[in-house]
């Protein structure tokens, strides 16, 4: 008998606005040491984050420049760009992270994703510190409750201070060290071009940006 089962959602929220609890944060700026910029981001989110500079929905952080320190906690969902393909927030914000510091335009990420360790966007993030938490992270919605989350999470750090990482998240997780990813394979996603579609996308929200 051939069984049918209903996927469930990776987020039971109806909005993209998730906060994270204050641990975390806190966790990542005694990492870093600080917290330059939240590139995904809002004014009550940043109450938690204080990050120094941060980039709004408005703001598409995604296109802006980037430096210093980030924490990011991407959206969900999905993304139209311009040759109407659909692409997974988690995938652009992975590959931008990962971009940012191999290029040397951050010094430090710590990023907060679904521990999705089976999907394609995942793969990169094997190259860098990767903590699993023991519990499930509950985000806080804008209203101030608690968001449901069906999920486990990842929160994976990109920078020199492993060892500062290991020594204050193993407290909050199981670390993982980084382990080789084939260069090809840090921002490379099978068929998907990302730079042409990235630089498509950006010459269309210029476009869009002078029309208004």
């Amino acid at each position: 008998m051939r069984s049918h089962q209903q996927a469930l959602p990776q987020h039971l929220s109806k909005t993209n606005e998730h906060y994270t609890p204050a641990k975390y944060v806190d966790a990542a700026r005694s990492v870093m040491g600080s917290i330059t910029l939240d590139p995904a981001s809002c004014e009550l989110a940043n109450r938690t984050v204080k990050a120094d500079q941060i980039y709004t929905q408005a703001d598409d952080g995604l296109l802006q420049v980037w430096s210093g320190n980030v924490w990011c906690n991407p959206p969900y969902g999905k993304r139209t760009m311009p040759s109407g393909k659909l692409v997974s927030n988690k995938r652009l914000w992975v590959d931008r992270c990962t971009q940012a510091y191999l290029s040397g335009e951050v010094d430090q990420v710590c990023l907060l994703v679904t521990a999705s360790t089976g999907d394609q966007w995942f793969r990169p993030l094997w190259g860098h510190w990767v903590c699993l938490p023991y519990e499930r992270i509950h985000f806080c919605s804008p209203d101030g409750y608690e968001v449901g989350n069906p999920g486990s999470s990842a929160i994976v750090y990109m920078g020199p201070r492993g060892d500062t990482f290991y020594r204050v998240f193993r407290q909050l997780g199981r670390c993982v060290p980084p382990e080789y990813v084939p260069e090809k394979q840090l921002t490379m996603w099978g068929d998907w071009d990302h730079d042409a579609e990235m630089q498509q996308f950006k010459d269309w929200s210029r476009t869009m940006e002078g029309a208004r």
